[in-house]
Parts: structure tokens; sequence; C-alpha cells
């Protein structure tokens, strides 16, 4: 991971876990180095979220998106948890 970040990077994305071949990424210390380099970190939780503990504090998480229906509620029904506040200077060109 380390070394693909580059000067121009802004953003990780990464899915939390994966329901079809059971691969559970190593967010925590994704999101440390994420934090270290002052990049925005994101993870798409849906498969993750009401199945294994998921904090995005502890995680460094800075945007989480979940799923409604993992959940009993209403399908197509989505959150993306915002961890504080993205300057939106941030996704702008370098």
């Amino acid at each position: 991971m380390r070394k693909a970040i580059r000067p121009t990077t802004i953003l990780i994305a990464i899915m939390y876990a994966n329901n079809e071949i059971g691969v559970v990424n190593p967010i925590q210390e994704i999101g440390k180095i994420a934090k270290e380099h002052g990049i925005i970190f994101a993870s798409d939780g849906v498969q993750a979220a009401g199945k294994i503990p998921v904090d995005v504090q502890k995680d460094n998480i800075d945007l989480l998106a979940i799923s409604g229906h993992k959940f009993m509620g209403p399908r197509a029904l989505a959150r993306c948890m915002c961890a504080g506040v993205i300057p939106r200077a941030a996704f702008g060109h370098h």
C-alpha cells in the first residue's frame, strides 16, 4: 500500500470485507497509513457492518458506506457516514 501512494494521492477506497471470497481487508492498518499521509480513507462496509465489529474511529475511516437491507431495512436505502469534515479542496486538482 505504501508503495502505491503518490504525492497526488487524495483518496484510498477499499471494501471492508468481500462476501464472495471471504476476505476481510486489514482496514485498521490501511486507515493508519492513510492518516499518516493525510489521505482520505473510504471503505465499503456493506458486507462487514452487522457481522463483524466496525469502528470508524479505531480504523481511521473517514467515509463508510453501509446498506439498510443488511439491517432489516428497506432495499436501496444506503448511508454514507462521514467521520469529520472533509475539505472540499481535497477533491480539487493539484
